[in-house]
């Protein structure tokens, strides 16, 4: 996993993790190290800022949203929903190929029952 970008709020981090991927073995082989791992399916971590450690972090599968900038965040009913805004790359291989045909969207991601965990 590689972690371009991130958020955070008043009582979490939310941690993207997309289909790019960068595999430092590819440079081996004369190649670009940033690819498309097209079996992975993107998720977002959600984990307190004052957890201990990492059994405290939710993982949400969100397949089909590719988050490559975050834009805003912030939490909602107290902290029981996080709210996201994030740039999504829905055409990911493209995106690696020519940024100018990536078909960029912005998405809100909202997480409830966040108090749950």
């Amino acid at each position: 996993m590689s972690i371009h970008d991130f958020a955070v709020t008043e009582k979490y981090a939310v941690i993207p993790d997309m289909q790019i991927v960068v595999d430092l073995w590819l440079i081996v082989r004369g190649r670009s190290p940033v690819g498309v791992d097209r079996e992975k399916v993107a998720r977002l971590g959600v984990i307190s800022k004052y957890a201990e450690d990492e059994a405290e972090s939710v993982w949400i599968e969100a397949a089909g949203f590719n988050p490559l900038h975050c834009v805003n965040a912030w939490d909602e009913d107290g902290g029981d929903t996080v709210c996201v805004v994030e740039t999504n790359a829905a055409a990911v291989d493209r995106l690696m190929e020519n940024i100018d045909c990536a078909d960029m969207t912005m998405e809100m991601v909202v997480v409830d029952e966040m108090a749950c965990y």
